[in-house]
C-alpha cells in the first residue's frame, strides 16, 4: 500500500483533477465491482487527494462570535439526533 500511496503523490491542480477523475470512475463500478487491488487503488488515491485538498484548500472555522454560536447551535443538533 505505501508504494501506491507514492505513486499517487498529488503536485498541481492538473493532477489533482486527473486522479479525482480516476477515482471517481473507479467508485462508479460499484463496491461488488472493485478487484482488492483496485479497493487498495481507491484508498491510497483518497489519502493523496485529502492531502493536498488539506494543504491547498483549507476550511477555518468561524471567526465572528455569529458564526460560533451558529456552530455551536448546528453540532449540538447533530449530538441530539445521534
Amino acid at each position: 500500500m505505501s508504494t501506491l500511496v507514492n505513486k499517487y503523490l498529488v503536485t498541481n491542480q492538473k493532477k489533482y483533477r486527473k486522479l479525482l477523475n480516476k477515482v471517481d470512475a473507479l467508485m462508479k463500478k460499484g463496491e461488488c465491482n472493485v478487484t482488492a487491488e483496485e479497493s487498495d487503488e481507491i484508498l491510497a488515491i483518497a489519502l493523496a487527494l485529502l492531502e493536498y485538498e488539506q494543504k491547498h484548500f483549507p476550511i477555518t472555522g468561524p471567526t465572528t462570535l455569529e458564526g460560533i454560536a451558529e456552530l455551536e447551535m448546528y453540532e449540538k443538533r447533530l449530538n441530539e439526533n445521534f
